[in-house]
């Protein structure tokens, strides 16, 4: 399936018109919460349900959707749905009443939040229907929009452990070197017989009708007994009778699924998966979103499924963003991504990019101006970011943004609520004697869809210069503020050169203690005469600027705290 046009007019503040066919495998909406990028997911959930159940999903909003999808080119205008190619040759014919076959396999939606309003307004209703037609012994009924989230993770592993081309990835994840090393146990509640009768169906003649999830439930709990399960047990167990392994296992996911996602009626509580020793839980929230999106994209998925993923890159580290990409960026498989993050769009192919801002297509003139104003230092992803951001931060150079998010990203893993750091968007302006000149070329601009514009300074003169001036546009323009680098903010520092304060000195004095070492080896005159290497502030901030990635420990790093407890407070991102 490919998406080649989408327009969609009147679903919150949607209004857009968009030309998709020059995108491939996926296309990322981007923008800052509000901008619109999730109410697309929204809109299409609405639609393809709409499609499958016009009685239950009654849409009040208008759409024009064309997709490629088999050997068809589909249009839909307002559930209108028109045939307009045929294995390539022109038709226009509308379909009447038996569209399925026109329409996707499967909308798989992925939500990264708690946030379960779309699961209770549209994909409970398939969920349920699945169950019922389940419970009176269908076996080849379609999950036709499926709602999968972070409570599925378990099911997720345990059906990448059985897909044949996942096994080499899921060691490599969980670094075991035999798949058989992990152990599988499901957890069932103490009134499992109770909740088992939720999901039988008692024929005319008195018997349960044939139930393939409680068939599999059945094996699985007698052959676990009071133990565990192993790999080899889990392959015995799968009964499923298909000589294809990924449709094998996407339908013991969707067996798993139908018994052990409705809270209070589940079969099994959890899935403790270990191996040496090390449980599921103690995997990061990264890693456990991979898991899903690699079984969403290899297994539940098909090449006439369309996948929504809502901010997938959420939790996971940096260093693992590439490898998010190279599951979403599938030749065959479609995805609509949204994310917030300049760092995941910068690995995306620009192509794919979508920016938004309040429900519309953002102004690319901006855009560029940002770009052209910062001398390149913003490229056209971060300056979409900056053009529709709502939390913005000024600093003096590109370093202080590199230094800020390498802080980011360490005390993240420590503490998840840094991480809520990366909905800011940084913008270097070179100097502060550079403040007035880009306040009216730029910032200005920026003010009115921003909630706040925080500069931070060296404390040092240019740097209270530059606060000074902040303070006369405040008079005006009330969202600026400033905050100096300071390594305690309980204290108001006095001004003078003797307490000047810079961005390097947030980091630990051991970080640049071979410098010092080697000033204080040096007793002889000629030897200081002879220095060909700078100034000794020079060649520490120089020393910073080549090393703070390669080399240096977190720990160096820790007097950036102070500083990142004082942006979460100005933002307001507790």
């Amino acid at each position: 399936m490919r998406i080649l046009k989408l327009k969609i007019s009147g679903y919150k503040n949607l209004d857009v018109d968009l030309d998709l066919s020059n995108t491939s495998n996926y296309v990322s909406f981007i923008g800052v919460n509000g901008s619109g990028k999730s109410n697309i997911l929204e809109a299409i959930s609405y639609i393809f349900a709409n499609l499958h159940s016009p009685r239950r999903f009654a849409i009040n909003f208008s759409y024009n959707i064309t997709y490629e999808i088999r050997q068809y080119e589909v249009n839909v205008i307002d559930r209108v749905v028109r045939l307009t190619k045929e294995s390539g040759d022109l038709r226009n014919r509308i379909i009447g009443s038996n569209i399925s076959n026109y329409l996707p396999d499967e909308i798989i939606a992925c939500y990264s939040g708690d946030e379960l309003r779309l699961w209770t307004d549209v994909y409970s209703t398939f969920y349920f229907s699945y169950i019922s037609k389940i419970k009176k012994g269908a076996t080849q009924e379609k999950h036709k929009l499926v709602y999968i989230n972070k409570y599925v993770w378990e099911i997720a592993l345990v059906t990448l452990l059985c897909h044949d081309n996942s096994k080499e990835y899921i060691k490599n994840l969980l670094n075991v070197s035999n798949i058989s090393d992990v152990e599988i146990r499901f957890n069932f509640p103490a009134n499992y017989d109770t909740r088992r009768k939720n999901y039988v169906k008692i024929t005319e003649t008195g018997t349960e009708a044939q139930n393939d999830a409680l068939n599999l439930i059945r094996i699985i709990k007698e052959s676990q007994g009071n133990s565990f399960l192993t790999f080899d047990n889990i392959q015995d167990i799968i009964f499923i009778s298909n000589p294809d392994n990924t449709k094998k296992v996407r339908k013991l996911f969707f067996l798993l699924h139908a018994v052990g996602s409705d809270k209070d009626k589940k079969l099994f509580e959890k899935i403790n998966v270990s191996f040496n020793g090390i449980t599921l839980r103690e995997l990061s929230e990264g890693e456990k979103k991979l898991i899903l999106i690699k079984c969403i994209t290899d297994v539940i998925a098909n090449e006439n499924s369309l996948c929504l993923f809502d901010e997938p890159d959420s939790h996971i580290h940096i260093s693992r963003k590439n490898e998010l990409i190279r599951l979403i960026d599938n030749p065959n498989r479609c995805s609509l991504v949204t994310t917030h993050s300049s760092i995941l769009a910068n690995k995306m192919k620009f192509k794919n990019l979508i920016f938004l801002n309040n429900g519309k297509l953002e102004n690319a003139d901006k855009i560029c101006q940002i770009n052209k104003l910062t001398g390149g230092e913003i490229n056209y992803i971060e300056g979409a970011f900056i053009a529709t951001s709502k939390k913005i931060v000024i600093v003096e150079g590109t370093y202080d943004i590199k230094y800020i998010r390498k802080a980011i990203q360490i005390f993240g893993i420590r503490d998840s609520k840094y991480y809520k750091l990366d909905e800011l968007s940084f913008i270097p302006q070179g100097s502060a004697g550079n403040t007035k000149s880009f306040f009216d070329d730029v910032v200005k601009a920026l003010h009115l869809n921003a909630n706040k514009i925080l500069y931070i300074y060296d404390f040092d003169k240019p740097g209270r210069d530059g606060a000074t001036a902040i303070m006369k546009f405040k008079e005006e323009y009330p969202k600026l503020d400033y905050v100096f680098y300071q390594e305690d903010y309980t204290k108001e520092y006095e001004k003078g050169v003797e307490n000047d304060f810079f961005i390097e000195d947030m980091f630990a004095k051991e970080s640049y203690g071979s410098i010092v070492a080697d000033i204080h080896a040096k007793c002889k005159f000629r030897e200081f005469k002879s220095n060909n290497q700078g100034a000794t502030h020079d060649r520490i901030k120089k020393h910073i600027e080549t090393n703070y990635l390669s080399s240096f420990s977190d720990d160096y790093f820790n007097g950036f705290v102070p500083l990142l407890e004082v942006l979460i407070n100005r933002f307001n991102l507790l």
